[in-house]
């Protein structure tokens, strides 16, 4: 749970962390590799994060305060202000992609990695848990549904075309994510997108560290791009030159940050996030006979826009996925 809490002209944020309910063994909140480690965030505030992202101008809220209850830690922390990201224009996405760029290109690969390591970024293969939670939850047989696909908002905005490219995509979800296994590693927040960034003067924000931890290279800039569109938070007509500035941005950090590997290695990171959200074909098609439509957070929305922005961003993913095969297929 989290609230904003106001007493005169002081602001602050509360997040109540729940512990397991239950401790038996095998419980997946309890182990700090998985996904949904439940103390994550709480030992990320504690241990601060790597001084890389301060020296590049990326921060967490300032803790206020904790107060820890046999069954739950509330978490007191700053009310950010400056510009949240669903406001932001394609500078803002260059300038938090060249800070992210600068302090992950001080710890990918080599010595990087293992600092990495040593700082608690315990959240390896997030991604590919991201994708399991959905191949878990979801019916994926539904691909392969012809009257799945006649349905009137799939029939009008997905044509054949991408009904292929994205059968593609989720079949070969697989290679994708090996691919990210394959790339450098570096300090990563792992949920970089517009409900979780504010441009503050001189410096980036990110709020909500609970899946921060070990992940390749370009997947936060990728993810910022890729997850800018799919709750109408920004217009996918604009997906090409987000992509376009933060790639720039991300680019120009890397080498600040004193990254000296080829660029394609964190171009392909950026491109393969595609995979990340290869699980939105199948939601679709569940969806796609509901009476109404709604988008994170519960927003009630227009269905003809909702799924002619969502078959808009799908296949620009099947773009990224094309330039991560070619990439790929250049590296290894």
């Amino acid at each position: 749970q989290v609230a904003r809490v106001a007493v005169g002209d002081r602001r602050s944020v509360v997040k109540v962390i729940n512990r397991p309910a239950s401790w038996a063994a095998g419980d997946e909140r309890l182990d700090p590799s998985g996904l949904s480690y439940w103390a994550r965030e709480l030992e990320r505030y504690a241990a601060g994060l790597p001084g890389p992202y301060g020296d590049a101008g990326l921060r967490a809220p300032r803790e206020l305060a904790r107060f820890e209850r046999a069954d739950a830690v509330a978490l007191w922390l700053e009310d950010v202000g400056g510009t949240p990201g669903a406001r932001w224009r394609p500078g803002h996405y260059r300038g938090c992609a060249r800070r992210l760029g600068r302090a992950q290109g001080a710890l990918a690969g080599g010595a990087g990695s293992a600092e990495a390591r040593r700082l608690g970024c315990a959240s390896e293969g997030a991604v590919r848990a991201w994708v399991g939670l959905w191949e878990r939850d979801l019916d994926w047989s539904v691909l392969d549904d012809d009257a799945a696909w006649a349905a009137p908002l799939m029939r009008t905005h997905f044509p054949p075309e991408l009904r292929a490219a994205l059968r593609r995509l989720c079949a070969e979800r697989a290679q994708l994510l090996g691919w990210l296994d394959r790339l450098p590693q570096t300090f990563c927040h792992h949920d970089v997108w517009p409900n979780n960034v504010f441009d503050d003067p001189g410096a980036t924000v990110l709020i909500d560290w609970a899946l921060a931890g070990r992940g390749a290279i370009g997947v936060d800039p990728g993810n910022l791009v890729t997850d800018s569109c799919g709750d109408l938070l920004q217009p996918t007509a604009l997906l090409p030159e987000l992509d376009a500035v933060t790639t720039e941005g991300y680019r120009e950090g890397l080498a600040e940050g004193g990254w000296r590997g080829g660029f394609d290695v964190a171009r392909l990171g950026m491109c393969c996030t595609a995979v990340k959200w290869c699980w939105l074909t199948v939601l679709a098609l569940h969806q796609a006979s509901e009476p109404e439509q709604h988008v994170y957070g519960g927003v009630r929305v227009d269905p003809d826009v909702k799924f002619s922005e969502r078959a808009a961003m799908l296949a620009y993913y099947a773009v990224l996925a094309d330039e991560a095969r070619r990439l790929a297929d250049r590296l290894f």
